[in-house]
């Protein structure tokens, strides 16, 4: 290599070089960009459930009726575990998206 009297040598680059280097990094970036992209949608999904089932409320509350005769524990149990026979299916709307 050619030295000058300081003891200090210069490169010289030619295009083909330099545009060599140019898409050597953009190619690196790119690689690096989709890496992180792809660790960052399947960690997100992680977050996403764990939340969802920590904030999940039950779909119906247990309500627990007190019968009139308590005489009759038999008759009071059947009817808190039971479904009443003339509930009518409520019609349900479009989902709602929060």
């Amino acid at each position: 290599m050619p030295r000058n009297e300081d003891g200090e040598f210069e490169l010289v680059l030619a295009n083909r070089q330099l545009l060599s280097v140019f898409f050597i990094v953009v190619i690196l970036l790119g690689v690096f960009f989709t890496m992180g992209y792809i660790v960052g949608r399947n960690s997100s999904g992680v977050v996403a459930e764990t939340t969802r089932t920590n904030t999940e409320k039950p779909a119906k509350p247990i309500v627990v009726e007190r019968a009139a005769d308590s005489s009759t524990p038999s008759s009071a149990a059947s009817s808190t575990s039971a479904e009443p026979a003339n509930s009518k299916p409520t019609a349900a709307g479009p989902p709602v998206m929060c």
